[in-house]
């Protein structure tokens, strides 16, 4: 490896270690928890957990696909764990991990363009999905009288960011040169918010028109095959089922008996406040907020603490730790001449 890729991996480690110990109140709560389940429930959970990763990564398969760009789960597996413990431990909304799946295109010989197209599939198929499930379980809590402010301020957030994704596509495949526009007017609020804090040109004068222009490659990409649309929705189904089947495991682990409602709504509140908090990734907040979910229904405040706590180890920690180990078979870390060509399939 270069000294560039040795720096960068050391950053990497380094912020591994800060992250950890900031947050090492949690860790500590998280052991505690794990020794008092069931351990062949736990296993069970964790196996689960396993199998979702590589439904996590079959989406971006699939996406990749739809969109023209040839790619094996195999291949892509430690990549999408890499760019989850980077997106984790470097916060920069998700622009890290779009980052690393395009370097890999591009080292791969397959295109940026096309990879970006994929991730913008990939985010929108995933979350879209879980909206569907977010949106029957507030539903449901909504009869029963159960559902808060908070709640819905963070289904909307959520929402919105998604549907205006979709409608930036939408506008991208149909009307690029009103997209062009609109963004534009965006960057004008932008620069002239950033005028207060005496950074006036937060974005440059180019931005719109390369968002514009990214925006419509990556509709167009997705337009020309929609026939493969389905498969990338189905792998994001399987993922968000295989995460429910887990946190079930969690509650027969803590011998609690099973309540399909109680479940979702554990696990559509987890991954909302995962996704809008006021913390990065949720951390500390989702701890917090998710026993009072639980109590809604009834379930003692400890109860609803360890299950808490032991599906944020499966579902935040695990891959933390694990994307760590992965992060070093990421090709940046390796020469261009050291790779096997016959890796442009993997």
């Amino acid at each position: 490896m270069s000294k560039k890729t040795n720096l960068l991996f050391l950053l990497l480690t380094i912020g591994l270690i800060l992250f950890v110990r900031a947050n090492m109140a949690d860790l500590r709560q998280v052991t505690a928890v794990l020794i008092q389940a069931r351990w062949y429930w736990l296993a069970a959970a964790f196996a689960l957990r396993l199998i979702y990763f590589i439904f996590f990564t079959l989406i971006y398969q699939t996406a990749f696909t739809a969109v023209g760009v040839r790619s094996r789960v195999r291949g892509l597996l430690p990549l999408t764990l890499a760019a989850v413990f980077i997106d984790t431990t470097a916060p920069l909304g998700g622009a890290a991990s779009v980052a690393v799946f395009i370097d890999d295109a591009r080292r791969r010989g397959q295109s940026p363009s096309r990879a970006t197209a994929g991730t913008l599939l990939f985010y929108t198929a995933f979350n879209a999905v879980f909206l569907l499930i977010l949106g029957g379980t507030l539903w449901w809590m909504g009869i029963q009288g159960m559902v808060t402010a908070v709640q819905l301020t963070s289904t909307a957030i959520l929402a919105t960011t998604i549907l205006g994704l979709i409608a930036l596509l939408w506008m991208g495949h149909r009307y690029e040169t009103r997209l062009r526009w609109f963004l534009r007017g965006g960057q004008w609020v932008v620069n002239r918010i950033g005028k207060f804090v005496r950074h006036p040109h937060l974005l440059d004068e180019k931005w719109a028109e390369r968002q514009a222009a990214d925006f419509a490659a990556a509709a167009r990409c997705i337009s020309a095959s929609p026939r493969f649309l389905l498969p990338v929705l189905a792998a994001a189904l399987a993922a968000h089922l295989t995460a429910i089947l887990g946190l079930a495991a969690i509650f027969v682990a803590f011998q609690q008996p099973l309540s399909l409602p109680v479940i979702l709504a554990g696990y559509a509140m987890t991954v909302l406040f995962t996704n809008v908090s006021p913390t990065p990734d949720g951390i500390g907040f989702v701890e917090v907020v998710l026993p009072t979910v639980y109590l809604a229904f009834n379930l003692p405040l400890a109860l609803g603490t360890a299950v808490t706590l032991t599906f944020r180890a499966f579902s935040f920690w695990l891959p933390i730790f694990v994307g760590f180990t992965a992060v070093r078979r990421l090709r940046l870390f390796h020469s261009e001449e050291t790779l096997n060509p016959a890796s442009s399939v993997s």
